[in-house]
């Protein structure tokens, strides 16, 4: 029986400046938005080949959540439900992802460092 193994790639602390949330203060100014990001994938191929192809490029997952902060969202459930899923739609080879995304000082208390949701979400048939 071949054993099972799970591998990660992580992006940790990435903070984009947007537009999401319900008040019209954030609608209008914005907030800062930190991202922690691991994904689960198979990487026995790119162990032995050192070659990009056999893996996900960080860099392309920064892109991906960067250009989903494009289209502003109302709550953080919708812009981390997006970002999910256009990763299991662009990485095939992704089985894994875990996803916390925080909003940074939120406009509804001054003794509030962040507020957030996190996403752990394996492939499932339906989504490919």
């Amino acid at each position: 029986m071949e054993e099972k193994k799970q591998y990660h790639i992580l992006v940790k602390a990435l903070r984009i400046r947007a537009e999401h949330g319900l008040y019209k203060e954030e609608k209008i100014i914005g907030n800062t938005f930190e991202f922690n990001l691991k994904i689960g994938l198979d990487m026995d191929d790119s162990f032995h080949s050192d070659q990009i192809i056999d893996t996900v490029d960080y860099v392309s997952l920064i892109e991906l959540i960067k250009k989903e902060n494009q289209q502003r969202s109302n709550t953080l459930e919708h812009l981390g439900g997006r970002i999910t899923h256009k990763i299991f739609e662009k990485f095939r080879t992704v089985n894994y992802v875990y996803l916390r995304v925080e909003k940074i000082d939120p406009p509804v208390s001054d003794e509030l460092k962040s507020v957030g949701i996190e996403i752990e979400e394996y492939r499932s048939i339906e989504n490919g």
